[in-house]
């Protein structure tokens, strides 16, 4: 939590930090979003994580009450960032405009809402 906590202070409230929810323990999901991480990581209810197989994911459900316990709404997101789909010379031109369309559908899935605001 310390670690996250400088990190957060150090990058400042623009940068994402990123804590898997599976490798730690359901409780320290509240401390790790005090702490200012801003990101879950990947999360499927469809696949188990390949990369710690012994970790399997939480719930979609437990991890979206947790989060808006704590004043957080769990969003989902495409694998880039939001900040970098619009970056000029990012993408290649040829995966710019379908990157883009997949952004807007996983926002009006997530909560309508796009994706402005803070999200986990």
């Amino acid at each position: 939590m310390r670690t996250i906590a400088v990190a957060r202070l150090l990058t400042g409230p623009e940068m994402n930090i990123q804590v898997p929810p599976n490798l730690s323990d359901a409780s320290s999901l509240p401390p790790l979003l005090e702490s200012g991480i801003n990101d879950l990581g990947g999360i499927s209810p469809l696949t188990p994580d390949y990369v710690n197989p012994e970790a399997p994911w939480p719930h979609l459900g437990a991890l979206e009450r947790a989060c808006a316990a704590e004043g957080f709404e769990l969003r989902p997101r495409l694998p880039i960032y939001d900040e970098f789909i619009n970056r000029p010379g990012f993408l290649d031109k040829n995966l710019a405009e379908p990157v883009r369309i997949h952004q807007r559908a996983v926002a009006q899935r997530g909560s309508g809402k796009g994706n402005e605001g803070k999200a986990t």
